[in-house]
């Protein structure tokens, strides 16, 4: 029973876990570590290869995160260019095994943060 649920597409990931909880006094807190990222992606961050789409999601998120990473991560995290993964919440209560999920669906799945009510209406990205 999930809380709620939204394809990430061209707002990345971010902007669309913002829309998740805008309006709900709720918040987000996400491990950047446990997000996957492809091989790569990162160093071209670095040489500030970056999508003008990609950057103007950043631009609407910024003001509603909570980070002490480095940008360049956080504009990984704003990436426009995302084809249709998944974004659920679940309630806290759920016993969901990924590598069960793995193996019977054949699904990539990853618990990458919680919401709460911390930062009322703010992402915290740790």
């Amino acid at each position: 029973n999930a809380n709620a649920l939204t394809d990430i597409t061209g707002f990345g990931l971010l902007g669309h876990l913002s829309e998740m909880i805008r309006d709900t006094k709720l918040s987000a807190e996400i491990n950047s570590d446990k997000i996957p990222v492809i091989n790569g992606v990162e160093e071209l961050l670095r040489k500030d290869i970056y999508p003008s789409g990609s950057q103007r999601n950043f631009a609407s998120v910024k003001d509603k995160l909570i980070y002490k990473i480095e940008d360049d991560k956080i504009k990984l995290f704003c990436d426009a260019q995302t084809s249709g993964g998944l974004l659920i919440s679940l309630p806290g209560n759920s016993a969901i095994n990924p590598k069960e999920v793995k193996e019977t669906y054949g699904i990539d799945i990853w618990e990458i943060g919680e919401i709460n009510t911390k930062y009322n209406e703010k992402i915290n990205i740790i």
